[in-house]
């Protein structure tokens, strides 16, 4: 299995508390140029924050300086949640508006994380597909696609592919494909043959990577667990990836290591990181590794 550099992108999760400049050198360096951006990097999720207060002339300058393609915007929280529907849908509209001034062809979409959620998975079904429903009207006026990613989470509202993909069905939109993440995909202890008989590929439009080695600690892993992919992944990531590409993936993949612990690394150290990490994804390993 060899996944080409061009597939190849990476979320500014993986470098925080650098500039956009310095995050687009950082790709450069390691030979990728799509990356995805964020309104969450700051304690304000307005459209302004994705980049960086610039003016979207000034941002598309620095794009084009380094050979830059955006493939989302990230991310719509809480997008099935009724209490939110009319907040989020200003926010999507000016994301929206974002995303066509910079070239950005799609917009992530994930559910809420609470413990406290008392509908039933009847109702939460049909809750994300009415809200998908108007959020659909919204990405076609603007021409965008809408990438739901269901989060792995104990406690989340939306934690398998294949249910994100029936909400998908229900709304009746064709604006939408799946995300999925690698990490989520571990959290929600998928299986191989689950996934195989319940997904199907051509709706999956983005995958996302991240690796987490051994915890020795009876708890969740965290989204500050996230690292890059070595040879101490125990998430199978590997073998998730030739999974996706055996049933017939042929999107991109884009990096998404949370965790803090990345600020305070170098650029060339995150892009020896990353390095490592398309190498690992890149060995010989059999699908039949994931458990069935």
């Amino acid at each position: 299995m060899t996944i080409q550099i061009e597939k190849m992108a990476l979320n500014r999760k993986v470098a925080q508390d650098r500039s956009l400049e310095s995050f687009f050198q950082l790709a450069t360096e390691v030979g990728i140029h799509q990356v995805e951006l964020r309104n969450d990097m700051t304690a304000s999720d307005h459209p302004e924050t994705v980049i960086d207060q610039m003016s979207a002339a000034a941002f598309n300058a620095l794009k084009a300086k380094y050979g830059m393609k955006i493939l989302t915007i990230n991310a719509l929280q809480q997008f099935n949640q009724p209490a939110k529907l009319v907040k989020n849908r200003q926010l999507l509209t000016g994301l929206a508006e974002l995303a066509v001034q910079i070239d950005s062809p799609a917009i992530i979409f994930v559910p809420e994380v609470n413990p406290q959620d008392s509908r039933t998975s009847q109702q939460r079904l049909e809750d994300a597909a009415h809200n998908l429903q108007v959020f659909g009207e919204i990405l076609a006026t603007y021409h965008l696609t809408g990438l739901v990613e269901p989060l792995g989470f104990m406690a989340s509202t939306l934690r398998y592919p294949w249910t994100a993909q029936q909400a998908i069905e229900l709304s009746g939109r064709t604006e939408f494909k799946l995300t999925i993440d690698t990490f989520h995909f571990f959290l929600a202890h998928i299986t191989a043959a689950q996934f195989k008989a319940n997904v199907d590929v051509k709706r999956i439009g983005l995958v996302h990577l991240s690796g987490i080695e051994p915890i020795h600690e009876l708890r969740e892993v965290l989204d500050e667990d996230r690292l890059f992919i070595t040879d101490r992944d125990i998430m199978q990531n590997v073998e998730q990836v030739q999974l996706f590409e055996s049933m017939g993936y042929k999107g991109n993949y884009s990096f998404e290591a949370f965790s803090t612990r990345l600020a305070a690394e170098s650029n060339q150290q995150l892009a020896h990181e990353i390095t490592t990490s398309i190498a690992q994804l890149n060995q010989s390993t059999a699908v039949s590794g994931l458990e069935v």
